[in-house]
Order: structure tokens, then C-alpha cells, then sequence
């Protein structure tokens, strides 16, 4: 495993401030390259100095405040590191983990076949060549393609911590699969992979507030594009079901599709849709306490509370009544990029409102404080604010 999945590991893992956990691994490990994963604390160690170093550089403007709020997410995610079991880190011990994985539903009443772990240079048949880090491969796609089922994991996109999360939603798709069908692997039943499978199953390995993380890190990322806001409708559609059916009644949805097939999820997934809730009343058990309460953070989540570097940083130091000219001279903030990013905290997230020179009104902190309010990193362009420096 190389030390740049180390740190992509760790960033879903974290939480951080920032709103795109993928990207700013990759602005943290720049220099990563082809290093082992035994060099990830060294990189990240390196990493968090180059980027105090550029946080110290004056003017203030968008590079060096990206490279404040990155040096602060470094150490988060050096504490992370820090407290992770080296088996955790090494992946020595991944069979070992869907091993329990398979063990634990096997003792919830599922019948997964034959189904096993799988780590592939690249996925079989078809899905050669996928952007996917891991997906499931079930009797359907061995009648229609004549690959193994199996759990697939990308080897070199291998993670700690993220990649067992992974393999505990992809459990639920080889739940849903026993049965042949031309049913699409997707929707609801991928909400049921993140809040049965990596929610739920995932706590068999792992800290449960390091599973919430790692699946608010999933879904509120900004910007979200459409394919992986489906995702987030899916899981919408999951913690719904557990709410009217309960734990006992989920699981038992899920058993019912593992012995009948995924049409059991693609009937009650249109149930959903069309608003008929009353076909869903069965008897209903209690919830489950650590389920309802993720539910309640991700509906209560603020996803586009998200803004460029410097206004992340301005968002720290504005105050009512304060004056824009002279707070920007006084911390040294470039003039005009400080005033259109002094624009991007009202224009764009309306949590200042200016008139003239003065701060009339400054909601930033509240928002600071809870997390709502986040910094964007664009890794994509070689001219954006996480260029290697």
C-alpha cells in the first residue's frame, strides 16, 4: 500500500475542515509519490512544515491561507495516524476483517454463498478499467460475464480504516445478490450499503464515530457532482426505511432480499418514491440509538457552507462593526483578493453582510464552531490554491 492511500485514509477518517476529504489528501501528500505506506507519518510530518512555512509568508492571499488551514488539518490527520492500529494501517489483516465481517452476518441469519475478498490489480469482465475502489460481483454477473463473485478490492487503491468500510457496504450488495436478476446494483440498496453495511456491519472493526465520519466524509463532500449525490439520496432513502421499520425490521427487509433477491429492495424502493408508507407498516422494532443519531447530523449537516481558503480565513478574524480596510491591513491580507473574498462570506454563504466599509453582521462563528463552515481545495488544475510548493 503506498503512503498517498495512507493519508486519503485518514483525510475520509478525519474530522477536518474541509469539505472535500479526497482532495485534500491530495494537497497535504503531494510529495508522496510511489513511497511506502511505513513513510505516511514522515510525509505528513514534512507535509504539515511546508505548509507552516507558506501559512508564515505575507501578503496573506488565497495560496497562503490554503496553506494555513491545510497545516491545521495535517496535525488532524497525524492524530488520526497517530492512534491507529498498526494492523489497521498495513492492511495486513484485511482477509481477517471480511472474515468477521462474513462471520457476523452469517450469525444475523444471511447466507452469503460463496462469496469471498478479492484484492485485483483491476476489476474482471466489464468493469476493467472502473474509477470504483471496490464493488461486488454476484451470481448475475457470473451468468452474464463469467467472472468469480466476490468482493473486488482495487489494490492500489487500498486505504486503512476506509477500504474495511468499503468492503462492509459492498456486503450488503452480495446480501441483495444471492439471487440471479437484471436488477441494477444501485439506489435504495446502496443507501442500505452505507447505513446497514457501514454504519452498522462496519462497527464489527471499527470505532463507530470513525465509520459516521468516514460516511458524512462520502456524502457532503463539496462539490458534489450527480452521480454521487444519487448516493446521497440512496442513503436519504436507507435511514428513512430504519426509521419506520426499525433495526429488527430493516434486517429483516434484508433477509427477506437475501433469500428472494434485490426485486424486495426495488419494491420497496418504489413504495418510497410514490410517497405509499403505508405499505411499509409492518410491526415495528426499536431503532438503533447510533443509527438515529447519525441521521439527525447528516439531515442536519450544512453541505454548501463551503468557501475558497482566504475567506475561511478572514471568517476567523471578521467581526461586527469592524472595518474592511483596516482589518485587511492589520493582518496583512492581499487588498483585492481579501475584498472578494470579504464578497465570498456574503455574496456566496451570506454570513457577513458589509455596507461600504463596515461589518454590519458576522455569523461566521456559530458556523466555525459546529464545523458548518468549510474550505474548498481544488487539486484538479495546476494553478489552483494546493499547487506542490
Amino acid at each position: 500500500m503506498k503512503a498517498t492511500n495512507v493519508i486519503r485514509g485518514l483525510a475520509y477518517a478525519t474530522a477536518g475542515e474541509y469539505a472535500n476529504a479526497f482532495n485534500v489528501a491530495e494537497a497535504i501528500g503531494n510529495e508522496a509519490g510511489e513511497a511506502d505506506f511505513s513513510a505516511a507519518f514522515s510525509i505528513l510530518c514534512a507535509g504539515r512544515d511546508e505548509l507552516r512555512e507558506k501559512a508564515a509568508k505575507r501578503p496573506i492571499d488565497q495560496e497562503v491561507a490554503a496553506a494555513w488551514a491545510l497545516q491545521r488539518d495535517a496535525e488532524r490527520l497525524l492524530s488520526t495516524l497517530e492512534g491507529l492500529d498498526s494492523q489497521l494501517l498495513d492492511m495486513s489483516g484485511l482477509e481477517d476483517q471480511f472474515d468477521r465481517l462474513v462471520t457476523r452476518l452469517a450469525a444475523e441469519g444471511f447466507d452469503l454463498g460463496d462469496v469471498t475478498l478479492k484484492v485485483v490489480p483491476d476489476f474482471p469482465g466489464p468493469y476493467a478499467g472502473s474509477a470504483g475502489w471496490a464493488m461486488n460481483l454476484d451470481v448475475s454477473d457470473r451468468r452474464a460475464y463469467g467472472v468469480d463473485v466476490g468482493v473486488y478490492v482495487c489494490e492500489d487503491l487500498m486505504m486503512p480504516l476506509y477500504t474495511p468500510f468499503l468492503i462492509a457496504h459492498e456486503l450488503v450488495h452480495a446480501i441483495c445478490g444471492q439471487k440471479d436478476s437484471d436488477f441494477l446494483a444501485r439506489g435504495l440498496e446502496d443507501g442500505l450499503g452505507d447505513a446497514f453495511g457501514s454504519l452498522y456491519l462496519a462497527r464489527t472493526l471499527l470505532d463507530p464515530h470513525c465509520c459516521e465520519r468516514m460516511l458524512l466524509n462520502s456524502r457532503i463532500i463539496f462539490p458534489q457532482n450527480q452521480f454521487w449525490s444519487i448516493y446521497s439520496d440512496g442513503l436519504q432513502q436507507a435511514l428513512l426505511v430504519h426509521e419506520l421499520l426499525g433495526i429488527d425490521g430493516l434486517i429483516d427487509t434484508l433477509r427477506e432480499a437475501n433469500r428472494e433477491g434485490r426485486g424486495v429492495i426495488k419494491s420497496l424502493e418504489e413504495r418510497l418514491l410514490t410517497g405509499d408508507f403505508d405499505l411499509l407498516r409492518r410491526p415495528r422494532s426499536e431503532t438503533d440509538a447510533e443509527l438515529m443519531d447519525f441521521t439527525h447530523r447528516y439531515r442536519a449537516a450544512a453541505r454548501n457552507l463551503v468557501v475558497s481558503p482566504l475567506a475561511f480565513f478572514l471568517a476567523h478574524e471578521v467581526r461586527q462593526g469592524a472595518s474592511c480596510s483596516r482589518l485587511l491591513k492589520q493582518l496583512e491580507v492581499s487588498e483585492p483578493e481579501g475584498r472578494k473574498a470579504l464578497e465570498e462570506l456574503q455574496d456566496r454563504v451570506f454570513l457577513v453582510f458589509v455596507d461600504k466599509d463596515e461589518i454590519w453582521a458576522d455569523e461566521t462563528k456559530v458556523n466555525l464552531a459546529t464545523g458548518s463552515l468549510r474550505y474548498e481545495i481544488d487539486s484538479s488544475s495546476p494553478s489552483s490554491w494546493c499547487r506542490p510548493m
